[in-house]
């Protein structure tokens, strides 16, 4: 009778040991984890930025884009993705027609469908600016979607607000 009585114990210690065991492993892991996390998060895109499209226009393979900054903040630049099939969502990026070496502002090569804005006159609230991109290697675009961006000092920081624009006679 005493047999079966301890058979149970060390059943149980077994089981609090493996519990006990597994806590100390998720603890460990959690703060080997939280090291690679950013100390803080203030820093990141605000949420009153916005772009809006004021105009386009397809000439010659040339995408025009009159671009308005709504938001009350500057922004650095923005990702241009489009697509040319109407049920699918913008995953195609295009190279500007100003590249960035050469001049202030436009897209760095290598990066197409990334636009930076000169740094020096970033673009403002309530200011108008065109952007122009080549998509040639297309044969039409249906559709295009903005994403601005911050950048501050080394850091780039996305947006969530996102424009979705249905073209025509592109």
């Amino acid at each position: 009778m005493k047999r079966n009585n301890k058979k149970g114990i060390s059943e149980i210690v077994s089981y609090v040991l493996i519990v006990v065991i597994a806590l100390g492993i998720s603890i460990g892991v959690y703060s080997w984890m939280r090291s690679y996390l950013p100390k803080d998060n203030n820093n990141s895109c605000p949420d009153d930025v916005a772009i809006f499209i004021k105009d386009y226009n397809c000439n010659n393979k040339i995408l025009n884009l009159t671009l308005e900054n709504k938001g009350n903040f500057d922004i650095s630049g923005f990702d241009l993705r489009i697509s040319n099939e109407s049920d699918k969502a913008p995953i195609i990026s295009i190279q500007s027609t100003k590249q960035l070496p050469d001049t202030v502002e436009g897209t760095i090569p290598g990066i197409p469908g990334r636009y930076y804005f000169y740094e020096m006159i970033p673009f403002s609230p309530n200011s108008i600016k065109v952007a122009s991109f080549n998509y040639t290697n297309q044969e039409k675009i249906l559709k295009i979607q903005i994403q601005p961006f911050i950048k501050d000092n080394s850091s780039l920081y996305l947006c969530t607000n996102i424009v979705n624009l249905d073209l025509e006679n592109c």
